[in-house]
């Protein structure tokens, strides 16, 4: 987890404050952690079309 962070803070400093290159790097963990936790409440539904609208690094991640 280190190394990713000092990467991320590398890439920073060579292209500026690029959010869309910083979030093609690391996962949105809130949207993974959220998602995950709807698998879980039965009032919940239309889980694989949610899926479907995560970024790659999130599906990955969630699927992992």
């Amino acid at each position: 987890m280190l190394v990713v962070i000092s990467f991320m803070f590398h890439l920073q400093r060579l292209y500026g404050t690029h959010t869309a290159l910083l979030s093609a790097v690391l996962p949105d963990f809130a949207q993974v952690y959220g998602f995950i936790g709807s698998v879980f409440d039965p009032n919940v539904t239309g889980h694989l079309h949610n899926l479907k609208k995560m970024d790659p690094i999130d599906v990955e991640t969630v699927c992992s």
